[in-house]
């Protein structure tokens, strides 16, 4: 028997090449399978997550409505308060009989002092406006 190169060649390299080539491929159904199975866990873990994130979302929305709740009724006593307080400026301011400009500083009582003696009885609003009483 004598073999040529070529036909060893083709004797020993076919079968490997397809002993190669049917081995290594997987099938459609194989892969199906596999994919399947991956498929079915990430949509486990999508809705988790879904069901997660809506929980979340409606929490922080409670918790974004009780606030908001809080800063009306703080807007509403500060509002409250800050009208009160002009009442009370304009009453105080208008019909206070004690409010009164001096132009000295009150006097002293039971004490006799000269003009020099006394630092307070020179100054003036305009130099001294810390002491305009």
């Amino acid at each position: 028997m004598n073999i040529s190169r070529s036909n060893l060649t083709w004797m020993i390299g076919l079968p490997i090449t397809f002993a190669l080539a049917t081995s290594g491929c997987a099938t459609k159904k194989y892969v199906r399978n596999q994919v399947d199975v991956v498929n079915q866990r990430v949509s486990q873990v999508e809705t988790k997550t879904n069901q997660e994130i809506a929980s979340l979302t409606s929490k922080h929305d409670e918790d974004i409505s009780q606030v908001k709740e809080r800063i009306m009724t703080t807007d509403n006593k500060v509002a409250e308060n800050a009208a009160a307080t002009n009442t009370v400026a304009t009453t105080f301011f208008i019909a206070s009989p004690f409010l009164t400009f001096r132009s000295s500083p009150p006097a002293i009582p039971n004490q006799t002092t000269t003009r020099s003696e006394n630092p307070h009885a020179t100054r003036t609003p305009h130099n001294h406006p810390d002491r305009w009483i």
